[in-house]
């Protein structure tokens, strides 16, 4: 198994990345790699399980140019050779929560345009981040949250389609929200050691999901995949499409109904293993619920309110 991870190496442009890059290098033993992106540094690893891992630094974070990069991903880390791709950045913004580590698909729902999205590795990299932040008593006043899928290239004016162009499954993996998260030393070596274990065989039952409704850093998501009973199964919510960006420029009208149900087919494609639960939040449109039951019902679904799950689990509460 193959994976990449890409650190913008100017922390004036990216605070984050490159801090953890440099736990990197102390946790795994590198060697130079042919591959580089724009003729920069790139490195690769092995773990003794015969995993690989390429370790490449970039001008800018990936996503911000990601259109002038399709096609160098594709010849450079090919889908037939890769399995994982992470994007190591910040989280910020206003009322973001702070002393986060933080993680999420990458999509745009509102154009049906979705990177492709693995269970797997999306749950073994949170659960890995709760285990090494118990480990090291971080996890009194940090958090594992999941966020709900965005494509961070649009505000640097990428196309959003262009992130179906290099299919590899992909996410976004953060530490957020302030400077001093962003250069706290563990919290980039807690991230850094949490990459190496993104092939991990799964000591838990995975269910493949897509949660549709709520808020953005909506706490079912953790709540649901994060479960303390051996006994219960995790639901990886590999996509979440919650409220405000599953319903982005939209119009009501009789149209609506067969705009989100593409919306969410979109999502359910994007995912591997195909998802076979949809959770929706109980406070949702009846649109959108309608639409939710339609895509779960055409896909041999089954499609579960948020508040029957939750009342049947208890969760990590850190």
């Amino acid at each position: 198994m193959k994976a990449v991870y890409f650190f913008c190496k100017n922390l004036d442009k990216d605070p984050v990345a490159f801090h953890v890059f440099r736990e990197c290098e102390q946790l795994y033993a590198m060697k130079p790699s042919e591959r580089n992106l724009d003729g920069l540094d790139a490195w690769e690893a092995n773990d003794d399980d015969g995993n690989t891992f390429h370790f490449v630094l970039t001008n800018e974070t990936l996503s911000h140019e990601f259109d002038r990069h399709v096609e160098p991903l594709n010849s450079i880390f090919p889908p037939t050779e890769f399995d994982f791709a992470g994007i190591i950045n910040w989280h910020g913004g206003n009322n973001a929560p702070d002393n986060i580590f933080c993680f999420h698909g990458i999509g745009h729902p509102a154009s049906r345009d979705f990177a492709l999205s693995h269970t797997r590795y999306i749950f073994n990299i949170g659960n890995r981040l709760i285990e090494e932040a118990t480990k090291t008593g971080m996890s009194h006043d940090w958090q594992v949250l999941q966020e709900a899928t965005h494509y961070s290239g649009i505000p640097y004016g990428c196309i959003p389609d262009k992130i179906n162009h290099w299919n590899v499954p992909q996410a976004d993996l953060e530490i957020g929200s302030s400077v001093l998260a962003w250069s706290n030393p563990q919290a980039a070596r807690i991230l850094a050691k949490s990459l190496g274990h993104v092939f991990d065989i799964a000591q838990k039952q995975l269910v493949s999901a897509l949660f549709v409704g709520g808020i953005h850093f909506e706490p079912t998501l953790r709540n649901l995949m994060f479960v303390e009973q051996d006994d219960l199964p995790s639901y990886v919510f590999s996509h979440a499409l919650t409220y405000p960006w599953i319903m982005e420029g939209t119009v009501e009208g009789e149209h609506l109904e067969q705009e989100l149900y593409s919306r969410l087919s979109a999502a359910i494609e994007s995912i591997t293993p195909r998802p076979t639960v949809i959770v929706f939040h109980d406070k949702s449109k009846a649109v959108l619920k309608n639409a939710t039951k339609k895509v779960a019902l055409e896909y041999k679904m089954d499609c579960i309110n948020h508040k029957s799950l939750k009342k049947s689990v208890s969760f990590i509460n850190h």
